[in-house]
């Protein structure tokens, strides 16, 4: 009995290998279904895209995803040839994954409490009414990371830039609600993921 109750607390990943956005299943795995089956496990989970093949991928939201209300990595460098990298010039970053807001008048991403220790990483996300990624709770520990927001796959603005513009805040902390303690917070542009604890992140 004991050995099944820690089994049952052990960390899952979940690999999403469906763009569409419907609620999923364990076959079809859509990043909605990702999401919220990783909300309903209590460990801390993982979010991977290794499962749709090469090229790059877009997820075109028709509501906004489900908050974040467990410990979860969201990790766009699992696709397929997708590449760790910092900006510049000689960049070598290379993002496969698109989030494309549809216009939304929600936020996309919201963490909520519970998500403390979550990160999301290597998505591009463009085409929102509202904000991006939203954090409205109190948490201890949130990296966001090697993003693109409100630019496609590729660093740039689509053909006709109104598809990928931003007409909210790319990022919110904290809730007109009242106030909102986030602790051990790291936002970054570079894609090393903190490999010397953040300090290239800036």
């Amino acid at each position: 009995i004991a050995l099944s109750s820690i089994n049952s607390i052990k960390a899952a990943t979940y690999q999403v290998n469906d763009t569409g956005d419907g609620a999923g299943s364990t076959t079809v795995r859509t990043l909605r279904y990702c999401i919220t089956q990783a909300n309903t496990n209590p460990g801390a989970d993982i979010i991977t895209f290794d499962g749709l093949g090469g090229g790059t991928h877009t997820i075109t939201l028709t509501s906004a995803l489900p908050t974040i209300t467990g410990q979860v990595s969201i990790q766009g460098y699992t696709a397929t040839s997708a590449v760790q990298g910092p900006l510049g010039p000689s960049s070598s970053r290379s993002i496969r994954i698109q989030i494309n807001g549809n216009d939304l008048t929600d936020p996309l991403f919201a963490f909520g409490t519970g998500s403390d220790g979550s990160s999301i990483s290597g998505l591009a996300i463009y085409n929102a009414k509202n904000i991006c990624i939203f954090v409205p709770a109190d948490i201890n520990g949130l990296h966001i990371w090697g993003n693109y927001l409100g630019l496609l796959a590729n660093g740039t603005v689509g053909a006709t830039p109104a598809d990928t513009r931003l007409e909210a805040s790319a990022i919110f902390i904290g809730s007109t609600a009242g106030a909102r303690t986030v602790s051990n917070l790291i936002i970054g542009t570079n894609g090393d993921g903190g490999s010397n604890g953040g300090l290239n992140d800036a």
